[in-house]
């Protein structure tokens, strides 16, 4: 036998009680994840700060680490002397190779089999420049 009306209302009330709850919970997760996605959006500068910074100091570490073992320097004093010279190296590097690196990358373009490198050597760098926009508006 059925159950009367007045039995099934309450069953009915606590189901769509339940559903309603399940809803707003779904409804809060999705919020949440558009949220988080959209505030990682904006942020995707200061993440990739962090991430070059956590990088940066990784690098440093490591190259401190024989300055600590092998010449006892103190933590700060080997970062220092690992930082100068990694700045050393690098402007070694490009005094001795810059002016190959320059004469390569001038000829590039020239050089290059595809147009679409052609056309990269002719624009602009500077957006504020007239003639970077008239390629977008004509």
């Amino acid at each position: 036998m059925g159950k009367s009306p007045t039995e099934a209302a309450p069953e009915k009330a606590s189901e769509q009680r339940a559903d309603d709850g399940r809803l707003l919970r779904q409804t809060v997760l999705v919020a949440g994840v558009v949220v988080t996605a959209l505030l990682i959006w904006q942020l995707s500068h200061i993440l990739l700060l962090v991430f070059g910074a956590i990088l940066l100091a990784l690098i440093l570490s490591t190259a401190a680490e024989p300055f600590e073992r092998y010449a006892k320097l103190p933590p700060r004093p080997a970062v220092l002397a690992a930082l100068a010279s990694i700045v050393a190296l690098m402007t070694l590097g490009g005094w001795i190779f810059g002016r190959e690196i320059s004469s390569q990358a001038s000829d590039l373009p020239r050089v290059s089999p595809r147009p679409g490198m052609r056309r990269a050597a002719s624009w602009r760098p500077c957006r504020s420049d007239p003639r970077w926009w008239s390629g977008w508006t004509a």
